[in-house]
Formats: C-alpha cells, sequence, structure tokens
C-alpha cells in the first residue's frame, strides 16, 4: 500500500495531502505509508507534517461526531495545519 501510495503522490506532482482515517485505523496507515515521524495532535487532526517534501494532514473522518468541531471549523483547522506546515 505505501509504495503504490507514494507512486500516486509523485504522478499527481501533489505537495499537499490530507488522509483521513479514524483514530482505529490511523496507527495502521501511519507505518504503512512511513508516517511515523509526523507530528501528533488533538481532535480532529490526528498528525501533521512534512514527507517526502509533502505537506501531509492527517485527520479523523469529518462525519466523526466531535464535540465543537463543524464542519467550517475541521476545513479552518486543516487548512491551517497545512499553512504551518508549509511556512515552516
Amino acid at each position: 500500500m505505501g509504495p503504490m501510495f507514494w507512486n500516486v503522490v509523485d504522478m499527481l506532482g501533489a505537495r499537499r495531502v490530507v488522509i483521513v482515517a479514524g483514530a482505529d485505523s490511523w496507527a495502521d496507515v501511519r507505518q504503512r505509508l512511513g508516517l511515523e515521524r509526523l507530528e501528533h495532535l488533538s481532535k480532529p487532526i490526528l498528525a501533521a507534517g512534512r514527507s517526502r517534501n509533502v505537506a501531509i494532514v492527517a485527520t479523523y473522518h469529518p462525519g466523526a461526531r466531535m464535540k465543537g468541531v463543524t464542519r467550517d471549523s475541521f476545513a479552518s483547522q486543516v487548512a491551517d495545519q497545512l499553512r504551518n506546515i508549509e511556512s515552516n
């Protein structure tokens, strides 16, 4: 799974990737994609950082019921994380 994921990222020339994963599956996804070095964050963002020169934000599923998290605040937090990664 990991090599195929990174091949697609490379083919697309992607510089930003948002991964939607559940808290229960994130550990497996993180390991398979080699993203163990991403900074661990709190809901609704699981982790964020840079890998292979790509800004990565991993999130809980946006439909997950999280107290106080609206659709707009969810999107805003993802965008803020991407801007933060790209500014460093």
